[in-house]
């Protein structure tokens, strides 16, 4: 049983031979374009209630978020082809990649003015309202999903500024300084501001990891400079 278990775990995990590079390389990357339908659908849901009158379609999103999302995986299964360390090299060096991730900063915030748009200016009964505010919320996860990992680019300004932008939609910018500077350094340690020591009451926490963002991890203090200055990331 533990063998069959190892072999399929192998098996999933196995990189795509050099013969089909090409092939993964010329297609597989404009699969990445299917992620816009995310912040697409609630655009069409606030235009589709609207120009109906119907606010059901306000709970478009989150239906194919959680039911639509969950079909396809299942109808598709896992994805057994991984690049090579040698491919993973080569994709590194191509922009498209993080373009993709660039666009879909505005789209983001596109989606979640339009559904406050939508939600503000129409009358629409409490449960229209909460499934347009959980759509909204939704793109707020993904932003920050999206702003983890254009966060990671510490040394790419670029990457960085769109990683706060795409956190500030969820009002977590400052996700980017406790993440990388605090978490990354000091992970599962007592001066990690994202690991709660035990027993510890939430408010304990959230008080610490504020006093981190706001001193970007103690390296204006250490510095002697005030967080009030325009070096904080923050």
């Amino acid at each position: 049983m533990a063998s069959n278990i190892e072999s399929n775990l192998l098996a999933s995990a196995r990189p795509v031979s050099s013969s089909k590079f090409s092939t993964w390389m010329a297609t597989k990357k404009y699969w990445y374009l299917l992620s816009f339908i995310f912040p697409v659908l609630p655009i069409l849901s606030g235009y589709y209630a609207v120009e109906t009158g119907n606010g059901i379609w306000l709970w478009m999103t989150v239906t194919f978020f959680y039911g639509g999302v969950t079909l396809l995986d299942k109808y598709f299964g896992d994805d057994d082809a991984n690049p090579n360390d040698e491919m993973v090299e080569e994709i590194k060096n191509e922009t498209y990649y993080k373009q993709v991730l660039y666009l879909a900063v505005p789209m983001l915030w596109l989606s979640v003015i339009v559904m406050a748009y939508v939600v503000s200016q129409y009358e629409w009964s409490w449960l229209s309202i909460l499934g347009g505010s959980l759509s909204a919320g939704l793109m707020g996860a993904l932003g920050v999903n999206l702003g983890h990992e254009l966060g990671h680019k510490v040394n790419d300004k670029g990457q960085q500024f769109a990683a706060k932008l795409a956190l500030a939609v969820s009002g977590y910018g400052h996700f980017v300084i406790e993440h990388n500077k605090g978490h990354h350094k000091d992970v599962a340690t007592p001066n990690d501001p994202a690991s709660s020591e035990w027993e510890s009451q939430f408010i304990n926490l959230l008080s610490v990891k504020y006093q981190v963002h706001f001193d970007e991890h103690g390296g204006l203090k250490r510095l002697g400079l005030s967080v009030l200055v325009s070096r904080n990331g923050l």
